[in-house]
């Protein structure tokens, strides 16, 4: 802990923030370390600020890019799934259509010679009733 305070020194009289992610973290750190209740509540209340600026700087950065891409549904795209923090492998661009239909046909024929052996279902045989016969219904 002493070494965060030597670090940050305006820390202890909540005069200034750090504003990098590094130190909103020591900043933290130190506020749990905290036993002071005032104080730790003091921090908490900056630490949810500087989350909630962190959050609102990121949303407005998307919110940007979405809209100076409107046009262009490709990059809109790439934009929405690194939004959601997916990335995109290199895997994926590397399968023609010929390498899927020739695994879904071995995938079909090896399933198809696990079975060979297997005796068939006999299915034991069902009668079902049929309309033979109309009777017309009337509202009366």
């Amino acid at each position: 802990m002493r070494k965060l305070l030597t670090r940050y020194p305006k820390l202890n009289n909540f005069t200034a923030l750090p504003c990098e992610k590094n130190s909103f973290n020591a900043a933290c750190q130190i506020a749990n370390c905290m036993h002071n209740m005032v104080d730790r509540r003091a921090w908490t209340a900056k630490c949810r600020q500087l989350k909630a600026l962190y959050e609102q700087k990121n949303s407005t950065y998307w919110r940007n890019e979405i809209a100076a891409n409107s046009g262009d549904s490709k990059r809109l795209w790439n934009i929405f799934h690194a939004v959601l923090g997916e990335s995109q492998s290199a895997e994926a661009d590397t399968h023609t259509a010929d390498e899927f239909a020739a695994f879904f046909k071995d995938k079909v024929d090896s399933v198809g010679a696990s079975t060979d052996s297997t005796p068939l279902y006999e299915v034991p045989f069902r009668t079902t009733s049929t309309l033979e016969q109309f009777t017309p219904v009337t509202v009366d």
